[in-house]
């Protein structure tokens, strides 16, 4: 497992990971097929923040633990919750993490498709969108936790 849940900030992030991804299927399992709804636009608001927080509890995993304090700070003044900030982040580092095949085209649907700022907006979306990107967000969930180093 690439997660080190022995640290406080990676556990945090990898249990909002969960606690996302499992909401965003249960709003998907109660929209209606073939609609547009609200609904369907909180599967994908509230499935984004699933990848986002995996992906920042794979960051601190990989960031020594006396550096979490440091990254924090980065992480709320340059990363906020922009996925290609994380992505070249994650890049970055002195054994970077990298996403390819299925996985990196999974992430590139999510960072297409997910906007924090859509929760003021109240769009509604295509059940089947909101279908796809759950499909996407489930694919990367799950190589982060079943992820060989």
């Amino acid at each position: 497992m690439i997660f080190n849940l022995g640290w406080p900030t990676v556990r945090a992030y990898f249990n909002a990971m969960i606690q996302h991804h499992q909401a965003a299927s249960l709003l998907l399992r109660e929209c209606p097929f073939p609609s547009s709804t609200l609904l369907a636009a909180e599967v994908i608001y509230v499935g984004g923040y699933a990848v986002e927080c995996g992906l920042k509890a794979v960051l601190f995993s990989k960031v020594r633990l006396r550096r979490h304090k440091q990254l924090a700070i980065e992480v709320k003044k340059r990363i906020g919750h922009d996925l290609e900030k994380l992505q070249s982040r994650l890049a970055s580092l002195r054994k970077p993490f990298l996403m390819d095949g299925k996985e990196l085209r999974a992430f590139h649907h999510v960072r297409g498709s997910w906007n924090t700022e859509d929760r003021y907006l109240g769009i509604r979306k295509p059940s089947a969108l909101a279908s796809d990107f759950q499909l996407a967000v489930n694919t990367i969930v799950e190589s982060l936790i079943y992820y060989e180093s």
